[in-house]
């Protein structure tokens, strides 16, 4: 017969697999991943119907629908680091909803529909914020920093349950992170002005940091006790 602290020491170990169980069960079940990608596609859809280019956007076009501009962002206007990364400077967005949608479906089975949407958030936000920094007289909109938040999530989730995930579950993200990587050095390497790295280092860190505050395996009871 288990005693209670036996009973609490099983409890904590099934607790600790939680999240690689999760992921090991990684599929197409998702409730948040669709909602985001669906409020992208209308943003932009709506851009378009308001007389935005389908391409080649300017990057002063995207201020009235909250792209980050340090002259108003600094003043107050602190939402805009919310609101740019949900922007796009035209069919970008279908390579970067690709992306989002193999890292982030992984991250929400694995970590939860919430979680991922705060680490999204998160890492958006702080990119922006990094972004704002480097040059606070650029126009920045786009969701690199969200994104290369997720992936920063991503390995930090991987870094702290490495044992648990079978690899066969990681095709699907792992493709996306080597996409998005792909796809920002060949921009970057065409017209660098494009690439926001400023944003793109704030929501790696970013995501790296909240990734692994959130998936690093609980300390058991036990090992509580001991210390």
């Amino acid at each position: 017969m288990l005693d209670i602290r036996q009973a609490g020491s099983i409890a904590n170990d099934s607790r600790n697999d939680e999240d690689a169980t999760r992921a090991s069960a990684y599929g197409w079940v998702t409730f948040v991943t669709p909602i985001l990608l669906t409020a992208y596609l209308v943003v932009f859809a709506a851009t378009v119907l308001n007389g935005l280019p389908f391409q080649n956007r300017r990057a002063e076009s995207l201020v009235s629908w909250g792209a980050s501009y340090g002259p108003l962002t600094l003043s107050g206007q602190w939402w805009r680091l919310i609101s740019s990364p949900f922007l796009n400077f035209g069919i970008d967005l279908f390579v970067n909803m690709v992306i989002f949608l193999n890292v982030a479906a992984f991250l929400e089975v694995a970590l939860g529909g919430v979680t991922m949407l705060a680490l999204f958030m998160f890492a958006g936000a702080a990119g922006g914020a990094v972004s704002l920094a480097w040059h606070p007289q650029m126009v920045s909109a786009g969701p690199a920093g969200a994104l290369f938040g997720l992936v920063g999530a991503l390995g930090a989730f991987l870094l702290c349950h490495r044992h648990s995930v079978p690899r066969e579950r990681l095709t699907g993200p792992g493709r996306g992170a080597a996409l998005l990587v792909f796809y920002t050095i060949l921009v970057g390497l065409a017209n660098p002005s494009i690439v926001d790295l400023a944003a793109c280092i704030g929501g790696l860190s970013a995501g790296l940091f909240g990734g692994l505050v959130v998936a690093r395996p609980r300390v058991r009871s036990g090992e509580q006790q001991q210390n």
